[in-house]
């Protein structure tokens, strides 16, 4: 039944592909922790990866978001916010699909 839904599901993910369209990937840095927790948008630098490949990446100021147009597959986001500790975030981009992305940081 795995091998199944693992093959349904890269059959889904390679017709997309195909597809030639874009999808858009929106979002933010938060930080959680810390003296600063907040539901804010916060500053850093926001980088997208398809394996091994630098896609695109973009700096934001304190309450600006992130929009990326991508063509569907699956990504690796990461932001880099000064010493803050950030988990990276895998995103599967559909054709003409909005994907909302929350990149969170913990602070000390």
């Amino acid at each position: 039944m795995t091998r199944l839904l693992a093959a349904v599901g890269l059959a889904a993910l390679l017709l997309l592909t195909a597809c030639g369209g874009k999808g858009t990937a929106t979002g933010e840095i938060v930080f959680s922790g810390g003296p600063l927790p907040s539901d804010q948008a916060r500053a850093g630098t926001v980088v997208v990866w398809s394996g091994t490949e630098q896609i695109v990446s973009r700096k934001l100021v304190d309450g600006e978001h992130f929009r990326f147009e991508l063509a569907p597959g699956k990504y690796r986001f990461q932001a880099v916010s000064g010493d803050a500790r950030c988990a990276d975030e895998l995103v599967l981009v559909g054709d003409n699909l909005e994907t909302a992305v929350r990149l969170e940081c913990q602070v000390k």
